[in-house]
């Protein structure tokens, strides 16, 4: 399956991909804008209330997920960068971390 784009480039229409760049622009734009203009009208109290009504069990695994991906994260970067020899260092952090309860 061929896209618009590929056949605007092929015709050298310059113009037409600059506009599918800024409409993908202005999505990406009204995915943040919209999402804040609905934090900005509610008031603090019933944003507050709102966060208390989530059950406990779901705001726990969003604590645990969030910290498996900086680990995970971690782990990548040590992969592409080749450093074995800070593999060490890396897992004395996390058993420090369990054992001070910083996780």
């Amino acid at each position: 399956m061929q896209h618009k784009a590929d056949e605007y480039a092929k015709l050298g229409n310059i113009r037409a991909i600059e506009r599918m760049h800024y409409a993908g622009l202005g999505i990406q734009a009204l995915r943040v804008a919209i999402p804040t203009l609905i934090v900005c009208l509610i008031s603090a109290h019933d944003f507050q209330m709102m966060l208390n009504a989530i059950p406990q069990v779901i705001t726990k695994g969003l604590q645990i997920g969030s910290g498996i991906v900086v680990v995970v994260g971690y782990a990548m970067i040590l992969n592409m960068m080749n450093a074995k020899y800070l593999l060490p260092i890396f897992f004395l952090g996390f058993v420090l971390a369990a054992s001070l309860h910083f996780i």
